[in-house]
């Protein structure tokens, strides 16, 4: 496909090869107009599939590897902020944070039951999480600030991947989708987690 003809791309479930995803945004600048959009959607840290792997699927922090041999890394925020525009998130950046509870039923079928409204929040507090038993939020005698875990790959550069010409987007919009889905019959309550976002060429 030639490059910068595209107004905007979307990616989900694709940034997965931590190691050599300067190609990729190599590819994704080269591919859109300037001025052009990237769309994005991944999973989240702490989202029920992180969850469930068992230990021997485990490649890096946060990085897996599936049965079907294809790999899965879970993101932070800053992560985002950083394969995107080279930079953490500023101090004050405000991000966008749904959270939505859902019910399900034996067919399968969801039914959306409470939707809050979106909350915007700086990126220096703390993430709040539906699934409290994942990870334990400081408490009013501790105001220590959150400290996400961030790939290696994300903060050194090397030989076989050189540094990017940062920066390359600007962020428009980057978020939490978290969702709560409960299946009363069956007892379950299922912790979901999506990083969002959506970035502009420079």
């Amino acid at each position: 496909m030639n490059g910068n003809k595209q107004s905007q791309t979307f990616t989900k479930y694709g940034i997965y090869v931590l190691p050599i995803y300067k190609l990729l945004m190599r590819g994704l600048f080269q591919l859109l107009k300037p001025g052009g959009l990237v769309l994005f959607r991944d999973y989240g840290r702490y989202d029920l599939t992180q969850l469930r792997f068992k230990a021997g699927r485990l490649l890096e922090d946060n990085f897996y590897i599936r049965g079907d041999k294809t790999r899965v890394y879970f993101f932070e925020l800053d992560e985002l902020s950083l394969l995107f525009t080279g930079s953490p998130l500023p101090p004050l950046f405000q991000t966008t944070n749904s959270e939505t509870t859902v019910e399900e039923d034996e067919s399968g079928a969801q039914e959306v039951v409470d939707t809050p409204p979106d909350v915007t929040r700086s990126s220096s507090s703390a993430p709040s999480t539906l699934n409290t038993n994942a990870r334990a939020s400081p408490g009013p005698s501790s105001p220590k600030p959150y400290t996400p875990i961030i790939h290696p790959s994300l903060r050194n550069s090397s030989e076989d991947t050189p540094s990017l010409p940062h920066p390359l987007f600007a962020i428009e919009q980057l978020g939490v989708d978290r969702r709560l889905i409960v299946n009363r019959k069956r007892q379950l309550k299922m912790y979901r987690v999506w990083m969002q976002g959506k970035f502009r060429k420079l």
